[in-house]
């Protein structure tokens, strides 16, 4: 398959989204049968997942980390910038 690219100027797409980490065990109480459960889930954090594209190279990265704040999202545009698609030297 042939690579279309624009050295030049490649075009990137950022995308976060939250998404909350649950644990989840099987509480059994009482039950009048032997099929009823009670579930109970245990909150472990939040994580926030930065999808990075560049659909013209076929390129695609995930990174995870464990908040959602602004720097976050300033470190990840930083690394997209310096490591993934850094600009070339003549």
């Amino acid at each position: 398959m042939r690579r279309l690219s624009i050295p030049a100027s490649p075009i990137s797409i950022a995308f976060a989204s939250s998404l909350s980490r649950k644990g989840s065990k099987k509480r059994r109480q009482q039950a009048r049968h032997d099929y009823e459960h009670d579930y109970e889930y245990e909150r472990n954090g939040v994580a926030t997942l930065f999808m990075l594209f560049a659909p013209l190279e076929s390129w695609r990265h995930v990174k995870v980390t464990d908040r959602h704040a602004a720097t976050d999202y300033a470190l990840v545009l930083k690394e997209l910038s310096d490591v993934h698609f850094p600009v070339p030297t003549k």
